[in-house]
């Protein structure tokens, strides 16, 4: 009993035991080395060396004018020939020099927004008293031929401009020369706060270019009363009386 618990001692702490060599890991080296020699050794045998191609000997070629293929290759070359190109001028026309400058304010692109023409007013007579009606009738002598009273030309203006006044208005002087009855010109003007008439623009013709201008040159001599608005735009109308045509016209009914 005593030799058996001995024993059990001995072996549990055994130190001195001596252990045998591992052979493991140098066994695995060796096969390492071993299989890295016969892969290079394969590859040696299997993989030759480098072939390298000699470059080929240097060549000059000529072009032949006389030769078609060479023929199409020259004139290949000429067409994109950069110098021509390069060396080439500008032409300039003869008459450049000789255009006269317009500026972009010499001719109206958009023309101002009009002025509503205002409703045109039914205006009725006064009355009269009946008895003086009677009385007039009685005492009128025979009854002779009417006679038509010459119609004097109007200038008339709608919007702001017919209840502002005007400072300067000169006389409406112009005959015309033309037979023909003249329609109304309708001109829109533009008129500043100082009452200058800065702009004139035609609307509708008479139906003469001689009265159109006389009339835009009219309405620029006109002067209106000072206003708050910087640029107040009415219709100015010019309605032709029978003193602008020759006599004979002014005296057939």
């Amino acid at each position: 009993m005593k030799e058996t618990e001995a024993s059990l001692i001995r072996t549990t702490f055994a130190w001195d035991i001596p252990r045998k060599l591992a052979v493991v890991l140098p066994g695995f080296l060796f096969l390492s080395l071993l299989a890295h020699a016969a892969t290079f050794f394969l590859f040696q045998i299997v993989y030759s060396g480098r072939v390298t191609i000699a470059a080929p000997p240097p060549s000059v070629s000529l072009l032949d004018p006389t030769r078609p293929e060479h023929q199409a290759l020259l004139r290949l070359i000429e067409a994109e020939d950069p110098a021509p190109v390069a060396s080439a001028q500008a032409a300039v026309p003869a008459a450049l020099l000789g255009v006269p400058y317009v500026p972009s304010y010499a001719t109206v692109s958009t023309l101002p927004k009009t002025v509503a023409e205002p409703p045109a007013r039914v205006q009725f007579p006064p009355p009269r008293d009946p008895i003086a009606i009677i009385r007039s009738t009685a005492s009128a002598g025979p009854a002779s031929s009417p006679t038509l009273a010459a119609i004097a030309t109007r200038l008339s203006f709608s919007g702001a401009l017919s209840e502002r006044s005007l400072v300067r208005t000169p006389p409406i002087a112009f005959k015309t020369q033309t037979a023909q009855p003249l329609q109304p010109a309708v001109f829109l003007v533009g008129v500043t706060d100082r009452g200058e008439v800065r702009f004139v623009f035609l609307q509708s013709t008479s139906g003469d270019a001689v009265a159109d201008e006389f009339a835009a040159s009219h309405l620029t001599q006109l002067s209106f009363a000072p206003a708050e608005a910087a640029i107040t735009w009415a219709h100015a109308s010019f309605a032709w009386g029978d003193d602008i045509y020759p006599s004979e016209k002014s005296s057939s009914p």
